[in-house]
């Protein structure tokens, strides 16, 4: 049976870390082609890991080219030759698509840097003294008037401050255990570490129907034991938005029926659309709403600060997985960003960042038109994300293709927790300037009709 070292209090979650080292393995020969990997049931329990979590290793490694899956038969090592450090993120590529990380110019790093030193010239025995649990008060009150911009009515003592949306996202579906929740429902295409990580806390996940088909009867099968994982504005992957009127139907069934909602906010203050669409916490009937917000994903990202709007009842319970888990998140952060905010610096950021996104993804949309006529897609009004489907053809090979020419898209198929097939790629505005969008596009053009379309 493989031995495959893990770490079990790394933030990576087991499954990348599976699948990490038998990347290596397979990249310098350890795994030869052909080799028929152990059955996902026998390593889960050599490893002391659910099998799930080696199941969606396979994929993930199936996903890029580094093994095959052949149903009752097993996985086997692909014969193709993958040498792209896709996990990594060392890959030999000109034009990026596929990471949400923020290209340099996007980053206030002059403005961070002149409120660090501030902070450590006139705070520095606050900001290298270890902070409470929950967070420096004086930036909990500064994040509750922040929430306010996204028209939220909080009091500062719900504010919980995360390192990270992850880390929010960990500490709500451990609370959220602890209070008799045992099913997590996600759409169909969902982020997939929020899957994992409910995973690895034994809560079990269902796929909802579609939003806009669900009706009020099926909500009565649902109790306190019971959470919706949602995304609510500029969907990861699919960019899209739900509703108003489909928000206040989510409510009302929360209040009526007990369960619970993780709203994961991440790109919710990225709108460049016309309309605004206020976030469920915001909405009336959203006290069973445990709200997700983040800086780090688009603005900072070495800056693992986010924050959780938590309803009291599971205020103790984030305390004590933070005292277990992770310790209080870095003083020195916490006070660099509550420095920034009140210096308008975040504010003017964000209206930097919304502009730079309309544009970068009004191109790309231009582009698709015309040089993928074949894809189908919708124009997000914010976010980075643009879902492109692309019928008759896989994703993971359209992926592929793209790879080899230099250009990374997501595979639509790593965002199915069913593992079926997805017709689609995934595209990401934020690691890309706009002047090489048109020309990575039609690079991307000609790989794909090589690929696929000169064989119709």
């Amino acid at each position: 049976m493989l031995e495959i070292p893990l770490n079990r209090k790394s933030e990576v979650p087991l499954y990348r870390q599976i699948a990490l080292h038998l990347q290596k393995m397979i990249e310098r020969g350890a795994l030869l082609p052909k080799t028929k990997l152990p059955g996902s049931r026998g390593l889960a329990q050599s490893l002391g890991v659910g099998r799930i979590t080696v199941m969606e290793a396979y994929k993930l490694l199936s996903d890029y080219g580094y093994v095959v899956e052949l149903g009752r038969s097993g996985t086997y090592v692909s014969e193709r030759s993958v040498s792209d450090d896709y996990f990594t993120g060392e890959f030999d590529h000109k034009w990026d698509f596929r990471t949400g990380q923020p290209t340099p110019d996007l980053i206030p790093s002059e403005e961070l840097s002149r409120v660090a030193r501030d902070v450590l010239a006139f705070s520095s025995k606050e900001a290298l003294c270890e902070a409470p649990l929950s967070g420096l008060d004086s930036l909990r009150h500064v994040l509750v008037k922040h929430a306010a911009s996204r028209g939220i009515p909080a009091s500062w003592r719900e504010v919980f401050v995360t390192a990270g949306g992850r880390q929010g996202i960990a500490l709500s579906l451990n609370a959220l255990k602890q209070l008799g929740v045992r099913q997590m429902w996600v759409e169909k295409l969902t982020y997939p570490d929020a899957i994992m990580m409910a995973q690895s806390e034994g809560i079990e996940i269902k796929v909802l129907p579609p939003l806009e088909d669900i009706s009020e009867k099926w909500y009565e099968c649902l109790s306190g034991s019971h959470m919706l994982y949602l995304v609510p504005s500029f969907q990861n992957p699919t960019g899209q938005t739900i509703s108003e009127s489909l928000r206040h139907v989510i409510l009302e069934g929360s209040m009526k029926y007990g369960f619970w909602v993780l709203e994961d906010d991440a790109y919710g203050e990225l709108r460049y659309g016309e309309r605004s669409i206020s976030a469920l916490k915001a909405l009336d009937g959203s006290e069973r709403v445990v709200y997700l917000g983040s800086f780090s994903q688009v603005l900072f990202p070495g800056l693992r600060i986010g924050y959780s709007l938590v309803p009291n009842q599971l205020m103790e319970s984030f305390v004590q997985a933070q005292a277990k888990r992770y310790g209080p998140v870095s003083s020195l952060d916490q006070l660099i960003v509550q420095r920034f905010i009140e210096s308008k610096g975040l504010e003017s950021a964000l209206t930097t960042t919304r502009g730079v996104m309309e544009s970068r993804m009004k191109t790309l949309g231009a582009s698709l038109r015309v040089c993928v006529p074949e894809g189908d897609f919708l124009l997000p009004e914010g976010g980075i994300y643009l879902w492109l489907n692309i019928p008759g053809i896989d994703g993971r090979e359209a992926a592929f293709e793209a790879r080899k020419a230099g250009v990374l898209v997501a595979s639509g198929n790593q965002f199915s927790y069913e593992g079926e097939r997805v017709e689609a790629v995934r595209f990401a505005v934020s690691s890309i300037v706009n002047e090489e969008i048109s020309s990575a596009v039609r690079c991307l053009q000609e790989a794909w009709r090589q690929a696929f379309y000169s064989k119709c």
